[in-house]
């Protein structure tokens, strides 16, 4: 259920929407992933993204470097 919600989020960012609830979520959802769980649910999410893959790629591995790294 992640890569719904990164795909959520990434078509939000990229429509400049307010991404809060996504964000929430994927914090929430994702703070007992390892950082491979985690790159295995965005690599997933690109694969079969709605929209550009590299764009959904840049803003699911900046949320990534935000979130996971801190």
């Amino acid at each position: 259920m992640t890569h719904l919600i990164l795909d959520f989020f990434a078509k939000a960012m990229l429509e400049e929407r307010d991404s809060s609830i996504e964000q929430y979520l994927l914090n929430f959802w994702s703070k007992d992933l390892s950082l491979r769980d985690t790159v295995d649910r965005i690599q997933t999410t690109v694969r079969f993204a709605s929209s550009s893959q590299a764009d959904t790629f840049i803003i699911l591995f900046t949320w990534l470097v935000e979130q996971k790294l801190q």
